[in-house]
């Protein structure tokens, strides 16, 4: 019975010997900045690079840093999507199912670029689903955050830029990639939405969209936005980015006494 247990302590000591080792040596760090840089990859289509990774157990907050993904553009150009700093706050559900409960969400300098060329097309790739799969749809994302912001952010189109800046919770997004239309469906809803940029006053509300993303357009069959009394229901909008154009039916009810003197 002794050498019994000898030999499970001696072999606990191997393994926690072992697991010391992996996170003192780096290892475990290049394992995680491997894995990420795979996993956005295969949900983008497009090529990335990570300039640091952190991961604080205690605390459960995921640090990535200088995050650039390159589309489509052409060589010199910006790239699709790049941030200073994006940072995570996940508790563990199950680390045997590998399930997180992304708790918060943070971009610090996102850049998000889109350049559409002469024949319509833009820079943003499809993402590496699988082709021998039978399904005619694929899921892209399925995203759930309980708090989040964006800060100092900017959206590029061509010559044309937009400053952005908010925040809100309870943010949902699931979106799947349809095969033969080669289009991203799904739904967006998010609460206390909170948008200072580019508007001259921050504006409050709640969202509930039905959304479908082309290759230059964006369409939506409803996009609901609630504030207090006010609600505003918008059907069979379209925006469509190579045109500048947007258009949309409008229907709600806004309340005076929330617009303020």
């Amino acid at each position: 019975m002794k050498r019994v247990l000898l030999a499970l302590a001696l072999i606990l000591a191997v393994i926690v010997g072992a697991a010391v080792w992996a996170v003192q040596s780096g290892w475990v760090r290049r394992q995680a900045h491997a894995r990420i840089v795979s996993e956005l990859e295969s949900a983008t289509g497009g090529r990335v690079t990570l300039g640091g990774f952190d991961f604080d157990w205690s605390s459960g907050q995921a640090e990535l840093r200088d995050v650039v993904i390159h589309g489509l553009e052409p060589a010199g150009a910006a790239p699709l999507f790049q941030a200073r700093r994006l940072r995570a706050g996940l508790k563990i559900v199950s680390l045997w199912r590998r399930q997180f409960d992304l708790q918060s969400l943070e971009a610090d300098s996102p850049r998000v670029n889109v350049i559409v060329d002469a024949q319509g097309r833009t820079n943003v790739p499809e993402p590496r689903v699988r082709r021998a799969s039978a399904k005619p749809v694929d899921r892209f994302l399925d995203l759930a955050v309980a708090q989040y912001r964006v800060t100092q952010g900017a959206f590029h189109f061509g010559n044309r830029r937009w400053p952005f800046e908010g925040q809100g919770r309870d943010l949902e997004i699931r979106l799947d990639f349809e095969r033969q239309s080669r289009a991203y469906v799904g739904t967006v809803k998010a609460k206390g939405v909170r948008i200072a940029e580019p508007l001259r006053a921050p504006v409050v509300f709640d969202l509930d969209a039905a959304v479908r993303v082309e290759a230059n357009r964006l369409l939506f069959s409803t996009a609901t936005f609630s504030s207090g009394q006010s609600r505003i229901k918008a059907t069979a909008g379209e925006i469509a980015l190579d045109r500048q154009f947007a258009e949309a039916r409008l229907d709600g009810v806004i309340s005076i006494v929330e617009l303020g003197p």
